[in-house]
């Protein structure tokens, strides 16, 4: 339960809190986060490999025999999930346009907080690893909160609208803003983490439980499609936006 989202903001917030906190050692550091990375990656197969306990239930005895049966049915799944997917496809878009092209708007060493002001104002900056911690912190506070509240209703919210988030959320990363770029990623990442929720929460309750898994992997196939995509265009898009 705890596991991802404490290796995964280990790195994301931590490693940027130690950047900022010793930035004469910032080559030699980045070089060490990388390999222990790497590390755990390797130490985690093993683990998973002879340490989980293969502890057999329904979906483990489903064979490739079962996924072509189901999927000759899809007109008793896809009909019910395919707006979900799409929901999906669009909200990793923007998760994935924003996380990497941030890193080239916001890339000077220290950031101007404000543009606009007085001149006192404008000379107020943030260094950069110390707004990347800040960011990917409102990252994890909006996937979360997203995650939670959607289960504290019993009610199914369909996904398209939190793209309303979506869509503020890049606009505002987007921005060149550096005082308020993390309030859109908080937006980006709570959309993301409501259309997860409540998709989920949605095929438990709404598609036959025969076709539960292929319904989420398929929803999710066409999530990763959109997550590509977005990944993809950050290239021509960091010319068109410009850094800070």
């Amino acid at each position: 339960q705890y596991g991802i989202p404490i290796g995964f903001n280990g790195i994301s917030v931590g490693a940027f809190i130690l950047l900022a906190s010793l930035p004469q050692f910032e080559v030699p550091l980045q070089a060490t986060i990388y390999c222990s990375v790497g590390a755990c990656n390797i130490l985690g197969l093993f683990f998973f490999l002879y340490r989980v306990p293969d502890v057999p239930f329904e979906s483990t005895s489903t064979s490739i025999l079962h996924f072509f049966h189901d999927l000759r049915r899809f007109k008793e799944w896809v009909p019910l999930v395919w707006t979900y997917a799409a929901a999906l496809a669009v909200d990793m878009f923007a998760v994935s346009l924003c996380s990497a092209l941030q890193q080239f708007i916001y890339q000077s060493s220290s950031l101007p907080l404000f543009s606009f002001g007085t001149s006192v104002m404008r000379a107020e900056v943030i260094p950069r690893n110390v707004h990347r911690a800040v960011f990917n912190g409102a990252s994890l506070i909006g996937d979360t909160l997203g995650r939670k509240l959607a289960y504290r209703t019993s009610k199914h919210v369909h996904p398209f609208w939190f793209l309303i988030a979506t869509v503020l959320g890049v606009a505002i990363v987007l921005s060149k803003q550096p005082l308020i770029a993390p309030i859109g990623m908080l937006l980006v990442m709570f959309a993301n983490g409501s259309v997860y929720a409540h998709t989920t929460k949605y095929v438990d309750d709404c598609v036959d439980r025969r076709y539960n898994l292929i319904a989420l992997s398929f929803w999710l196939f066409v999530g990763d499609a959109g997550s590509f995509i977005g990944a993809n265009v950050v290239s021509p898009l960091r010319v068109l936006v410009g850094g800070d």
